[in-house]
């Protein structure tokens, strides 16, 4: 691809061979994420009638419980805090009383596309686009490509170590020993300090007695790795998943005293609706 020199004007967490957030590669290689395509608004999962409806949504993201626990472990914050990913979210002003039902405001006025890697609303008969660039921008996160067998970084040593088994780890299993170790600083708490954040902010798919997916068992033995890997794309494809499975689940209808949950990093999702309703 040719530099034209537009580079410098991208958020850096945009630039440097990520070819995915380049115009030119959006248009030529990939028509799913061509900027210049049509949405076809009119096909939508809900009926407008259902827009003044009210639905129970929940969130599988942990965002303030994970940061106000590893506020408590100083050199654990010390770490996260100068993050040139993760500062950002501990930098977060903190909401009392935090409800993300603005969230049901923007699931209901999903639009119906063919897009795998961005979703689409209809909010005032505005199309709106949320793709890895919106989420790029919002986050501060790295959106780059993953670096080649990134699912191999790291090893399963440390977990084996510590807890004896490398499968049926629970992020129930994460915080107890945390708490055998809050006392005690070494790089062994840092990293269940990082497991922990990434399995209930990050991936954000699961309770606490839900499995980790051994990705992130793996990758928490290398510090250095957990410091560069590009966890914007990561948790953007969270995003997507988690709007697909609401999509799925609701399958259109909004019943009585309807419910459902939210998996992976909602917060920048949540900023969106709300920027986008105060425009509108």
């Amino acid at each position: 691809m040719q530099d034209d020199g537009d580079d410098d004007n991208l958020p850096q967490n945009m630039q440097d061979g990520d070819d995915d957030l380049q115009p030119q590669n959006m248009q030529d290689d990939d028509d799913d994420d061509d900027d210049n395509q049509p949405l076809p608004p009119e096909v939508m999962y809900f009926d407008p009638t259902t827009y003044t409806k009210v639905c129970k949504i929940g969130t599988r993201c942990q965002l303030v419980q994970t940061v106000e626990f590893i506020e408590t472990l100083d050199a654990e914050l010390k770490w996260f805090r100068n993050h040139d990913q993760f500062k950002h979210i501990f930098h977060m002003p903190k909401e009392p009383n935090h409800m993300i039902q603005g969230m049901w405001m923007l699931m209901v006025r999903t639009a119906k596309t063919e897009l795998a890697r961005e979703c689409w609303f209809v909010v005032n008969g505005v199309p709106i686009r949320y793709s890895i660039r919106e989420h790029a921008l919002l986050t501060g996160l790295n959106c780059r490509e993953y670096p080649k067998n990134y699912k191999t970084l790291g090893s399963l040593k440390f977990v084996e170590k510590l807890f004896k088994r490398t499968e049926d780890i629970k992020i129930k299993d994460v915080e107890e020993k945390l708490e055998e170790f809050k006392s005690e600083k070494s790089t062994a708490r840092l990293k269940l300090a990082i497991l922990l954040f990434l399995a209930k902010v990050m991936k954000a798919d699961s309770k606490g007695d839900s499995k980790i997916e051994e990705f992130l068992l793996r990758i928490v033995d290398n510090v250095r790795a957990c410091e560069t890997f590009p966890w914007g794309r990561f948790s953007f494809e969270q995003c997507m998943e988690g709007v697909r499975r609401v999509m799925k689940n609701m399958k259109g209808v909004v019943k009585q005293k309807a419910q459902t949950a939210f998996y992976g990093f909602i917060t920048p999702l949540e900023v969106s609706s709300r920027v986008n309703y105060m425009s509108g």
